[in-house]
């Protein structure tokens, strides 16, 4: 047994219902990242595809090329590129001409870094810069040239002072004269002279030392002595001999320090020790000698003569008169 049951259906409510189950499938599909990356991968392998049809089929290298000479004569007709390398590098704050620059003329407005200047043709000189150029090379070139010339002058002169010497009356230094005719100036206070003529005239004022010998300081003399004592103080040795005042009106003539003195001639002298006892070989008073003997002189003497005896006893004389010649008496 069948059944027919017929009743109308809404199209409307079909679509409707269609639409949104296809919304819903799309949108699951494409929430899903699986799916996503296969549609990428699908829309990149035919998007490679086609590209490589393309660069197959026409010369892309040629149509860039084409497209740029064109785009720079219509846009910019003032440049003309013929060269097949970098010549112009562009930066942010530098712009590089890698290789030489040619220009009818250049205007710098800043300044200007150059390692090597060449110049062909002409040059400007009514500027600043080149008025303050020209006045540094002329002050260099004037320095160079006057050291040059000083010393080629200097050498001249040297060499013919030593060769044929100098015949001057005057040579002054900053309006003072350091030599006029046979006199040097008085400005001239020091010097290292190691040998002069005869002196008519010395005058010194302060110490003054000879040869390491003699030294002459305050009014005294020292001899191999840089502080003389007195007057004049010799040293010889050990031995200090000193000349000069001992007090008011008193001289003295002696040793600076303990030792003896001799006072003589040849082989005859006075002798003084240390103690300040005297020595006299050889005595004369007057025109008369004084002499000692043991014995009555049995020489000849001159009237007035004394001969002391040296081994005096109470039964012999103190010594003998000479009478003259070879007379002698005995006196007590």
């Amino acid at each position: 047994m069948s059944i027919n049951i017929d009743y109308e259906i809404d199209d409307s409510k079909v679509t409707d219902l269609l639409e949104k189950a296809i919304d819903k499938k799309i949108t699951d599909k494409f929430s899903d990242d699986g799916f996503l990356d296969k549609v990428k991968s699908v829309v990149n392998q035919q998007v490679a595809q086609q590209v490589q049809k393309m660069f197959t089929e026409f010369n892309v290298d040629d149509i860039i090329d084409d497209r740029v000479d064109t785009i720079l004569n219509n846009q910019y007709p003032a440049i003309q590129n013929k060269t097949k390398q970098v010549q112009l590098t562009l930066m942010e704050d530098t712009v590089v001409n890698e290789n030489e620059f040619v220009t009818k003329s250049l205007n710098v407005m800043g300044d200007a870094v150059v390692n090597d200047l060449i110049v062909r043709g002409r040059v400007n000189t009514d500027n600043r810069s080149w008025s303050e150029l020209s006045e540094v090379i002329k002050q260099k070139t004037i320095k160079a040239v006057e050291t040059e010339l000083t010393s080629t002058i200097t050498e001249s002169v040297l060499t013919t002072v030593s060769e044929k010497g100098v015949d001057v009356d005057k040579i002054h230094t900053n309006g003072v004269d350091l030599i006029s005719n046979t006199e040097l100036g008085n400005t001239i206070t020091h010097s290292s002279l190691e040998r002069v003529g005869a002196l008519e005239k010395l005058t010194v004022v302060g110490p003054t030392t000879l040869t390491d010998t003699v030294t002459v300081t305050n009014g005294r003399v020292g001899i191999n002595t840089e502080r003389p004592n007195m007057a004049l103080d010799i040293w010889d040795g050990e031995v200090e001999i000193t000349l000069g005042k001992r007090k008011q009106d008193t001289g003295y003539i002696g040793l600076g320090r303990k030792g003896t003195l001799e006072i003589g001639s040849s082989s005859t002298a006075i002798t003084i020790d240390d103690e300040g006892k005297t020595k006299i070989n050889e005595l004369m008073i007057g025109r008369n000698n004084i002499a000692w003997s043991n014995e009555v002189p049995g020489f000849e003497g001159k009237k007035g003569d004394i001969v002391f005896n040296m081994n005096p006893t109470t039964s012999n004389a103190i010594g003998w008169q000479c009478l003259g010649k070879f007379k002698w008496r005995p006196f007590n």
